[in-house]
């Protein structure tokens, strides 16, 4: 049990949110304001790219815990993240992916065996349900961020409640990378060694 976790993933994606800012990679793709937009001018919209890495090398202290059913999913889900900033992908064909990912962790973790069919259908839309909400806060300043932050420390903290450590450090990693990640947004600009702010990143 690797109990720094999050402190790898909070050092990981502060390291890369920082080098992504100081590369040109910042200006690759950018998020051009809406009318849901809190921001005026383009932002860089590779936010996402530091909050993976981070919680992928904070969940690599746990490697032997993780499962295909869990990584396959996120790493998906962010690839459609990622096509979709590009190409502005059909609601279809993101729609399939959230089903496709949905499954893969509701079914594929044994849930259906362990709690009903019911129970598995009724958590699938919901997931896919959640999806798309998180999607749709991810042009508000700061808001998917914060809720990251917020939501996978409280799955940690009811995790260890339920005496699952395991489970709490891997909830907790993804909150420290979303708090590294958010350290970039509301820092004053002056302090980021000259850069600008990101207000908003996408991810």
């Amino acid at each position: 049990m690797s109990y720094f976790s999050p402190v790898i993933a909070l050092i990981v994606a502060i390291l890369v949110t920082f080098f992504i800012l100081r590369s040109k990679f910042s200006n690759a793709i950018q998020d051009i304001p809406n009318e849901r937009s809190m921001h005026s001018k383009p932002v860089p919209r590779t936010g996402g790219v530091a909050l993976l890495l981070g919680v992928f090398a904070g969940w690599s202290m746990l490697f032997s815990s993780l499962v295909w059913w869990l990584v396959l999913p996120v790493l998906g889900l962010f690839a459609l993240s990622m096509l979709d900033d590009i190409y502005n992908l059909p609601v279809k064909q993101r729609l399939l992916v959230h089903l496709a990912a949905a499954g893969l962790l509701v079914f594929g973790s044994g849930i259906a065996t362990q709690h009903g069919f019911l129970v598995a259908i009724i958590l699938f839309f919901f997931i896919v349900w959640m999806t798309n909400l998180y999607n749709f806060m991810d042009g508000s300043d700061g808001l998917a961020g914060g809720m990251a932050l917020f939501g996978f420390a409280s799955y940690g903290v009811a995790a260890l409640m339920a005496h699952n450590e395991t489970l709490a450090i891997l909830n907790w990693s993804i909150a420290a990378a979303a708090l590294g990640f958010l350290f970039s947004i509301f820092i004053p600009p002056k302090y980021l060694w000259g850069m600008r702010a990101l207000s908003p990143w996408d991810f």
